[in-house]
């Protein structure tokens, strides 16, 4: 996305982001914080990540909690975003370093008074300061904008060397507006001493999302129940914005199904069809996919966003293929009953796939 106008969404977005669930930002800053002191900064990018991926929880809906910036998908790979900024410092401070002996042997050697002797006013030492200093901080900056996508990337999975590749190739073509959004954020960060770090964060994600998919944060779910699970399913289940998803008390069917109660009607038009798709967190990362209404059509996806990609090809993909057979398209039901085994949350979304028609294929 194209600064100017999008900078303001990005803000605006961040504010909402954060204004919803407001206590659970601040409970994960304190984990962030002390976490960072106690291992001695060794943490310290994990539970960054953590935030990251706390905001595109956010972002796409889910409820949060403040222990979720424990849930990092990698602790090393997020060192590889750090390491940019140590080198940065390793080289200025070796530059300065040989700038100032190489000034101090020339002034000794060719000019009677050494002027790096001479004691300066406060206002003479803030000037040199300011003029040390601004390089390191252009530089820093330089380097934030360049990497710009790279966290929210690890914190989806990816490798650190390759989002940093990746962040590299999308901040290139509006690269001076990621500079200027990130002098922004870190003057927040640092005026607010580290207070508005989650809002940076959710700007952030907000930015890279109109990149990489999604265009506006969607509202979290507005009702979640849990229940006891009799017959050894998962303790808890947790519900999106499409459904409610609670306990079956039909003595009838088998006991311990929970029940997806989905509020979408049938497709009205054959060109255009909305189904509601099931998606489970596995327990190494990403979710798998199904689809109840479509028999048989299951797939998967590394994040959130990837698994609503591939949902919305296989339901095309599936509709086509009944199409071709002159079979019936499927309609979504008022009801949907999922035996989802051990799984121990699960969310709901509405996915709008178009089919040609077959006669105009």
């Amino acid at each position: 996305m194209i600064p100017g106008p999008g900078l303001r969404r990005w803000l605006s977005q961040g504010f909402k982001m954060i204004r919803t669930d407001l206590w659970a930002w601040l409970g994960a800053l304190f984990i962030v914080i002390i976490g960072t002191k106690l291992s001695l900064f060794w943490a310290g990018p994990a539970l960054l990540s953590g935030l990251f991926g706390m905001a595109l929880k956010r972002f796409d809906g889910m409820p949060l909690r403040a222990t979720d910036s424990l849930a990092f998908r990698s602790f090393w790979s997020p060192w590889a975003l750090v390491l940019p900024y140590y080198g940065l410092v390793a080289a200025w401070l070796l530059g300065s370093g040989l700038a100032f002996h190489g000034l101090d042997a020339l002034a000794a050697t060719y000019l009677p008074v050494n002027p790096l002797e001479v004691p300066l006013s406060s206002e003479a030492m803030a000037v040199v300061l300011a003029a040390w200093y601004l390089p390191l901080i252009f530089c820093g900056l330089f380097i934030q904008a360049a990497l710009f996508h790279s966290w929210p990337l690890v914190a989806e999975g990816m490798r650190g060397w390759r989002a940093i590749d990746r962040s590299r190739e999308e901040a290139a073509g509006h690269f001076w507006s990621l500079f200027r959004l990130c002098t922004l954020l870190t003057m927040l960060v640092c005026v607010t001493a580290f207070l508005a770090l989650p809002f940076a964060v959710c700007v952030m994600v907000a930015a890279y999302r109109s990149r990489f998919g999604g265009d506006a944060p969607r509202e979290p779910a507005r009702e979640v129940r849990r229940a006891r699970a009799p017959l050894g399913v998962g303790p808890a289940w947790g519900a999106g914005d499409a459904a409610i998803i609670q306990r079956c008390e039909d003595p009838s069917l088998s006991g311990a199904r929970p029940q997806i109660e989905e509020a979408t009607k049938s497709p009205t038009h054959i060109a255009e069809c909305e189904y509601a798709v099931l998606l489970v967190p596995l327990e190494g990362g990403g979710y798998a996919v199904e689809v109840p209404a479509l028999t048989g059509c299951v797939t998967e996806g590394r994040t959130l966003t990837e698994a609503l990609l591939m949902a919305e090809r296989a339901i095309k993909d599936h509709l086509q293929l009944l199409r071709k057979d002159d079979a019936p398209l499927p309609q979504q039901q008022d009801h949907v009953l999922v035996n989802l085994g051990a799984a121990q949350e699960a969310f709901v979304r509405k996915v709008t796939v178009a089919v040609r028609d077959k006669a105009q294929e």
